[in-house]
C-alpha cells in the first residue's frame, strides 16, 4: 500500500458495505487492504475481512470491492 499512490475508504448502509481502492499510478497495481478491528467491528463488517483483502486495479483506475 503505497499512501502516495493508493486512496481507499469504506462506505456502507445498513448491511451493505464497499471497500474502494482508488490507484494513482500509471501501472497496475495489486493492492493489499488492512481493515483494522475497531473499523471492522463500527461497520460491521464480517470476521472473514481480519485477514488483509487483496485486490488488483488497473493504471489510474479504481476498484469497489463488495464486503
Amino acid at each position: 500500500y503505497n499512501p502516495h499512490r493508493t486512496y481507499s475508504f469504506l462506505r456502507w448502509s445498513g448491511k451493505t458495505q464497499y471497500l474502494v481502492v482508488a490507484n494513482f499510478n500509471a501501472e497496475e497495481r495489486e493492492i493489499t487492504v488492512n481493515i483494522p478491528k475497531e473499523c471492522r467491528e463500527y461497520v460491521g463488517i464480517k470476521e472473514k475481512y481480519a485477514e488483509p483483502v487483496k485486490c488488483v486495479v488497473g493504471g489510474y483506475d479504481a476498484a469497489i470491492i463488495k464486503l
